[in-house]
């Protein structure tokens, strides 16, 4: 059951950016798809906590792929015009991702490397190596929270 959930979760995360590129004329529909594929992609963070202990290599690679379609669509969420002074939709993006686009951009692209890597350790099936690309990919995340997030 675990299994399914997490295809079924990898899957949503994945096809979000096919469906965003459709609705991405609103900028509050932006805002809203974004919230809802990073909330996605912290659940996938928490459920492979699982998946590591359980030993399920599959289900790892499968998160780690969303995660870094999500990574790859990231900057296309974030058109002008989508910052917590443009639009009446709630954002915790904070104004400076537009003001430092190219540093912004750089960590989404460093968090995308970090899931690959993630990835290809989970297909060789290394539990050493997913531990090391897992936390990686946690400190990815977390350098984009810092300065981008209020």
């Amino acid at each position: 059951m675990k299994k399914y959930a997490t295809l079924l979760l990898s899957s949503a995360i994945l096809l979000s950016p096919i469906t965003m590129t459709k609705m991405a004329t609103a900028d509050e529909s932006v805002i809203t798809e974004r919230q809802s594929n990073f909330k996605q992609t912290g659940m996938a963070m928490r459920m492979m906590r699982g998946h590591i202990q359980a030993g399920d290599f599959e289900a790892i690679s499968a998160s780690a792929d969303a995660i870094a379609n999500w990574a790859k669509a990231m900057p296309d969420f974030f058109p002008q015009g989508t910052g917590p002074d443009d639009v009446s939709t709630r954002t915790a993006a904070n104004q400076s991702i537009w003001d430092r686009w190219d540093e912004f951009t750089a960590l989404a692209n460093d968090n995308y490397e970090a899931a690959m890597a993630l990835k290809v350790a989970a297909s060789n099936e290394d539990s050493s190596a997913v531990m090391d690309a897992m936390q990686n990919l946690g400190r990815t995340c977390g350098a984009c929270h810092s300065p981008f997030k209020d």
